[in-house]
């Protein structure tokens, strides 16, 4: 074997013989090859055998550099011991211990397929040159994997695409490739000739809170944006509703979408639950909408007598994705995309005459790969080796297992076990048993402060299992939860063990959920998390407060000054109490000599010490317990809130800037603007400052956000609580995602924006470049209200705008029934008017209309006329749709506006459903009109959901769009 640093002989040459394999290669070199390969196996089965899950853990890296390229080779000695390092730098998923995920690897005929692979080198691109019998190895395990799900498959095959199936690189390739293969039934052609649509027509549904991010990732990456991705309610046990799932199938086509598939899971990868299959098809075939099954996890009950009952309705699927790698021992990666008809796939082939064109050539059937590894031989290899009784088996042993660790959850008083599974999920968290049993005791769930807390422990447990490296355990963010502790939308860092390895004991599990208690206990002890008796109402109530009060009433005598409790301490119903933050403001004849500073934070410590409360020792007591008002009255002005390229700067934890008066004046303006509790003093000292900080907040936020308007009230909000680059929280302005703290935030934005409307405070009205507007939809979704509001957010003296009333109400009052008379007149009084529309002087640089067009020859006609007032007059046209859901659809028709008003407008609820039934709204850019000048291809259209938004925010949607913010200036007058 080579031993020098560059592998060359004497005169210079490779040494062939030991560095590369094949027929020329000596019995010597053989002898060096095979020891260098038993040196390798050994170091594999060290790692696979061994104990820990990852004997060296790397630590976290922020960024990471990287040294040239070699320009000298190792010794194979020396490259042996690269590999030695590496092996300890990796985490060992056969570990009995690692209960993260099911991803074994360890069964020894996959892992033998797995080292066969390499030496045996074929390439599936091409059967006749490349692999001569590996095809039909892939093609065997297809046919094997259809049976077993249900789908039918043929006594003969007469060419690769008959197979139906295909493998992949992993999961997400093979959802990808199942959305493709939807998008070519819903656009056929689509492959070849591109979409037949604008993305924002298209949208795929997916269950929500358990949805994969591969679909996310499938509609990027196949042109359909991830942003059309639409989440469907799910139930408590993380099913999707039924009625949910239909109801946003029909809103979706009302509002002109193309619905490409429903994804539907057979094992998500959180919960690990079985939706719905057999009822999910039956409604998705009577819609007609593509039906996928991410089943990577959930296939693995098809092997299984006594479980693949659970399965039922898969076969019904349109196509189905399987992990063998996740749920059979396989090495990584093994994934597999079955179509229930095998043309949807043949139908997405590729085609090539260099090597692909033949009759078996995977690599033609196959979505993007050319080149195709033997892959398909560790599962053909680990079917062949257990047979499905033996593989039945196992899964049914691990299934066994799942319930005894849910059993074992349970039996732990400090844990509490959020799923029962179908499969081999187990969710938990930790939370205290006291924590428990006073919020069971009270019937309330716990609050925000308090799942703040909890959320902490179990992010904080699930990394120190990752650092001890002995255990290994999943935590992720769930965004809602099923347990009776929290609220249903609450969202919570959540454990979980997904047991897979033959290997793992329930002596295993219990190990680590020992750990999993122990830990939480002991960051309870160290974050000075106490519970209490029963929930807190007030602070004032803690015997801590009352102890406080005293105190400051002793300091301050023959002073004005007010003491307040303010962050989580101020929070009510909590059942988990950390710190209490007090401000006390005094008037500015208090001298704060050091003395005085010293004597009270002294005071105060020896108070939270008797009373096991934590501290907050951040920010200096000194600079934070005692503030002098008028400090607090400049605070309140925003002049510690700086301000860069419209952002507030972000807050540096260093000691220097936590001691500096900046930071202060910070915390000042944050206790000013966010829900506090009055401990003792004047309450109304405060009052002008209060005032002036809200104000402050409400200018800071319209002119960080670049807006050319003031901001709505939610907008304001969700600025407030974060900016557009994600800062939230102390990264930001400190504010933090609680009810109390939104509710005074949207309190704050009443006051001021009621103070500044009798004070003139706007913004001058936008000016767009001129364009014309035409706001179409069904009757009812608000569009002469939008339009109306537009109009006046325009400016009225620039601005023209025609309901499409004021062209019907004649026709019909003259003709009533709509019959032909009404019609012909119409058609003349529209005609009349757009004629003026089209001589309107240029200062008129806004016409906005309103209309109902639906997807016919008729409507478009009239549509065509509305664009060319835009053509005449040489500007813009631009397009909306509006919309809005079901139920509010419903009561907006009932408005005292439309039942008593002057206009012809609709009102019947029965006759609306039977319109909307019968037609479909226009999208023109799907319209295809030879007898028209128009180029509907060409038209900006945008679809505008109104579900939920004032008429005013709706309109601010649409001025977003026809007015580009770059062109627009916010400029706001100072209250007088």
């Amino acid at each position: 074997m080579a031993t020098s640093s560059h592998h060359l002989d004497d005169q210079n040459r490779f040494i062939r013989d030991v560095d590369f394999l094949g027929s020329t290669t000596s019995s010597a070199g053989q002898k060096d090859i095979q020891a260098f390969f038993h040196d390798l196996l050994k170091l594999g089965m060290d790692f696979k055998t061994r104990a820990q899950v990852c004997e060296r853990r790397e630590p976290d890296l922020s960024n990471v550099t990287f040294g040239p390229l070699p320009v000298k080779g190792l010794t194979i000695l020396e490259l042996k011991d690269e590999f030695q390092a590496l092996s300890q730098a990796s985490s060992n998923w056969s570990s009995p211990t690692f209960m993260g995920f099911p991803d074994a690897g360890n069964g020894i005929a996959a892992i033998g397929a797995a080292l066969l692979i390499p030496f045996l080198n074929q390439n599936l691109a091409n059967q006749t040159i490349c692999s001569p019998r590996a095809t039909f190895v892939e093609m065997e395990v297809v046919h094997w994997l259809r049976q077993q799900i249900g789908f039918s498959v043929p006594d003969e095959y007469c060419r690769a695409s008959e197979v139906g199936g295909i493998l992949t690189l992993e999961g997400c390739l093979s959802n990808t490739i199942a959305l493709m293969a939807a998008r070519e039934f819903i656009f056929p052609g689509s492959a070849m000739n591109g979409i037949g649509a604008p993305p924002h027509r298209i949208c795929v549904l997916v269950p929500d809170v358990i949805e994969h991010y591969s679909i996310r990732s499938a509609m990027s990456w196949l042109g359909m944006g991830e942003n059309h991705v639409v989440r469907v309610p799910v139930d408590g046990e993380f099913r999707v509703r039924l009625a949910d799932l239909e109801g946003a199938i029909d809103r979706g086509r009302r509002a002109g979408r193309c619905i490409l598939a429903f994804v539907a899971y057979a094992g998500d990868s959180r919960s690990m639950q079985i939706d719905h299959l057999d009822g999910i098809a039956t409604l998705l075939r009577r819609k007609k909408v593509w039906f996928h099954v991410d089943a990577c996890h959930g296939s693995q009950l098809a092997f299984s007598r006594n479980h693949r009952h659970k399965l039922a309705g898969i076969e019904n699927a349109d196509s189905v994705t399987i992990d063998p790698h996740k749920v059979l021992w396989i090495p990584n990666t093994c994934s597999f995309v079955l179509f229930k008809d095998p043309q949807r796939l043949a139908n997405i082939s590729t085609n090539s005459d260099l090597i692909l064109k033949t009759q078996w050539s995977l690599g033609q059937v196959t979505p993007c790969i050319g080149s195709k590894a033997f892959d398909a031989l560790k599962l053909w290899a680990t079917i062949k080796y257990f047979g499905q009784d033996a593989i039945g088996n196992l899964i049914d042993e691990r299934l066994e297992l799942t319930t005894r660790i849910q059993m074992s959850v349970e039996e732990r008083p400090d844990l509490v076990l959020l799923n029962k599974t179908n499969i081999n999920s187990c969710m938990l968290i930790f939370v205290p048993e006291k924590t428990q049993s006073v919020a069971r005791q009270h019937k309330i769930k716990l609050s925000v402060a308090d799942c703040e807390k909890v959320r902490d422990i179990n992010h904080s447990i699930y990394k120190h299992i990752l650092k001890d490296g002995k255990w290994y355990l999943h935590g992720f963010n769930l965004k809602s939860c099923p347990c009776d502790l929290l609220d249903h939308d609450t969202s919570m860092y959540v454990l979980r063990t997904m047991n897979g390895n033959p290997l793992t004991t329930i002596d295993h599990v219990a190990g680590l959920l020992d750990e999993v208690v122990r830990k939480g206990n002991e960051l309870v002890v160290q974050r000075g998390y106490r519970t209490l008796d029963s929930p807190l109402v007030e602070v004032s109530e803690l015997a801590t407060a009352q102890k406080l009060e005293a105190l400051v009433n002793s300091l301050m005598q023959g002073y004005e000054y007010v003491a307040l409790v303010y962050g989580s301490g101020a929070g009510s119903k909590q059942v988990m109490l950390s710190d209490i933050d007090l401000m006390v403001f005094v008037e500015d004849s208090f001298e704060l000599t050091t003395d005085r500073k010293n004597a009270f934070e002294q005071a105060f410590r020896r108070i939270m010490k008797e009373e096991s409360v934590q501290i907050d020792a951040e920010v200096s007591f000194d600079r934070k317990l005692l503030i002098p008002l008028s400090f607090a009255e400049h605070a309140a002005t925003g002049a510690y809130l700086h301000e860069v390229d419209n952002d507030v700067v972000q807050i540096v934890k260093s000691q220097e800037y936590l001691s500096s008066d900046e930071l202060i004046g910070r915390l000042v303006f944050n206790v000013l603007t966010v829900p506090h509790e009055h401990l003792c003093g004047s309450s109304i000292l405060l009052d002008a400052a209060r005032r002036t900080a809200g104000a402050t907040l409400v200018r800071l936020i319209d002119r960080v956000s670049d807006s050319r308007r003031p901001l709505a009230c939610d907008n304001f909000v969700r600025r407030a609580l974060a900016n557009e680059a994600g800062k939230f929280g102390e990264a930001y302005l400190g504010y933090k995602n609680r009810p109390e703290v939104i509710a005074n935030l949207k309190s704050i934005w009443h006051e001021v924006r009621n103070d500044f409307d009798s004070q003139d405070y706007a913004m001058e009205p936008a000016q767009p470049p001129a364009c014309v507007v035409l706001l179409n939809g069904f009757p009812g979704t608000g569009k002469y209200a939008v339009a109306r509001t537009l109009r006046s957010k325009l400016g009225d003296t620039n601005t023209r705008l025609v309901d499409n009333h004021l062209i019907i109400d004649p026709a019909e009052a003259a003709h009533p029934g709509r019959g032909y008379e009404h019609k012909a007149l119409r058609d003349v009084i529209r005609r009349a008017v757009f004629q003026d529309l089209k001589r309107l002087p240029e200062n008129i640089t806004t016409i906005v209309l309103t209309g109902c067009f639906g997807q016919n020859s008729e409507d478009v006609a009239v549509y065509a006329e509305h664009v060319e007032i835009a053509q005449a007059r040489g500007v813009r046209f631009l397009s909306f749709t509006l919309t809005v859901e079901k139920s509010e659809h419903l009561l907006r028709l009932q408005s005292p506006d439309r039942v008593y008003g002057q206009k012809t407008k609709l009102n019947d609820p029965d006759v609306l459903e039977t319109i909307m039934t019968n037609n479909e709204i226009l999208d023109p850019t799907i319209v295809v009109d030879e007898g028209s000048d128009v180029d509907f291809r060409s038209i900006r259209h945008h679809l505008i959901d109104t579900t939920g938004l004032t008429v005013s925010e709706s309109a601010d949607r649409v001025l977003d769009i026809i007015a580009p913010q770059q062109q627009q200036q916010q400029r706001c007058a100072s209250p007088a």
